[in-house]
């Protein structure tokens, strides 16, 4: 099964904000660091001023202010990498076949056996092929003209993936 799909930044945007708030790996380590933040600099104030009410205000308000700005900064970071590297965003050719998963675009062409396919994650706009850690397909379901269409590929998907000790 052959698909044509257009990436947007956007896309590729809530494709690593996906792997960092919902692959277990990274999830823990990115609520662990939301978290330790605000709570490190409650403690710190708490030692500078010796006012618990103060330190815990002043501690949560930085804390949340810190986060918002390393949000923002690794989104920063990754539309920079969008700009720089071309082949990321734009149109896409995805194949889906016994052998593995081939992608490619005006610039690069990708093949990834289905034993090197980790993970099928779904939410209501995309499907993410991982092929390791943080790298993956991104799929977006407004590629497909109907769910029948979405259907057959996921279907085709997993039952080549369910199959890859049988083909080599």
């Amino acid at each position: 099964m052959k698909i044509t799909l257009d990436i947007t930044k956007e896309d590729y945007w809530k494709f690593n904000k996906y792997t960092l708030l919902k692959m277990p790996k990274y999830r823990t380590k990115t609520y662990f660091s939301l978290i330790v933040s605000p709570l490190f600099i409650v403690i710190l104030l708490n030692f500078i001023v010796h006012n618990w009410a103060y330190a815990i205000v002043a501690g949560l308000i930085s804390g949340v202010l810190a986060n918002i700005y390393v949000i923002f900064s690794m989104k920063r970071k990754i539309m920079k990498l969008v700009d720089n590297s071309p082949g990321i965003i734009g149109e896409h050719i995805v194949e889906v076949n016994a052998s593995g998963l081939h992608g490619s675009t005006s610039v690069n062409n990708s093949q990834y056996l289905w034993d090197g396919v980790q993970e099928l994650r779904q939410n209501q706009e995309y499907i993410y092929i991982y092929v390791n850690n943080i790298q993956g397909f991104i799929i977006p379901k407004r590629s497909f003209s109907n769910k029948a269409e979405e259907n057959e590929f996921i279907r085709a998907v997993m039952e080549n993936w369910k199959n890859r000790t049988l083909v080599r």
